[in-house]
């Protein structure tokens, strides 16, 4: 089980305020500002798998900036910003442009960590000469083991290498919608999606 502390710095509306006596004109009217932040300090203990808990997300110490949000209305137009998890390995950003009826354009940038493991163990190496690379067991543990079958587990005991089984995903998405006339619309969209890490394979052969 996984027990997370969080302390709340802060949650402030950005929203900026007017003298009582203050005037209203119609520039006012046309324009609004609206905004929020939260942001803390974080503390964790961990009692059993705690990559179970963190599977496809960020929960490590320290501070984070969990959400901030920025709302913008100005001579017709309206922007929506948005942050999640600033500086985490599951960090998202959006935005969005909107003229109603003539334009709209939006932007995503999403980060998805996925951690399956932090006790993953092989006898395997990784040989970056070659191309690809490719895992492979040392001669001398190979030998050790076709030898006496009776020793394999001693060698993994010895030998085993830890690692983390894990991979993330970063995906970027864009696109616009122009209303040029009421016959002629332009319409684009963008799409970017990269992937690395640890792909788990299951067999039904156990591989030593």
């Amino acid at each position: 089980m996984r027990l997370s502390r969080v302390l709340s710095v802060a949650a402030l509306a950005l929203v900026p305020l007017m003298a009582s006596a203050q005037t209203v004109t119609s520039s006012d009217v046309a324009k609004s500002n609206r905004g929020s932040i939260d942001f803390g300090v974080r503390g964790t203990s961990v009692n059993g798998d705690g990559a179970r808990y963190e599977r496809y997300r960020d929960l490590g110490d320290g501070l984070f900036l969990r959400e901030l949000r920025l709302n913008r209305e100005a001579n017709g137009w309206f922007l929506d910003l948005g942050a999640d998890n600033v500086g985490r390995r599951d960090q998202r950003f959006n935005g969005e442009f909107v003229r109603p009826g003539k334009f709209k354009g939006y932007a995503i940038w999403d980060q998805i960590p996925t951690l399956l493991s932090r006790t993953t163990r092989t006898l395997f190496v990784e040989n970056f000469n070659d191309s690809p690379s490719v895992l492979t067991i040392s001669d001398a543990i190979q030998a050790q083991g076709q030898a006496s079958a009776a020793s394999m587990v001693q060698l993994f005991r010895d030998n085993a290498v830890q690692f983390d089984t894990k991979s993330r995903r970063h995906r970027g998405a864009g696109g616009f919608e122009y209303l040029a006339t009421r016959e002629l619309t332009l319409n684009t969209n963008v799409q970017y999606t990269d992937r690395q890490g640890t792909l788990v394979i299951r067999t039904e052969t156990p591989i030593l």
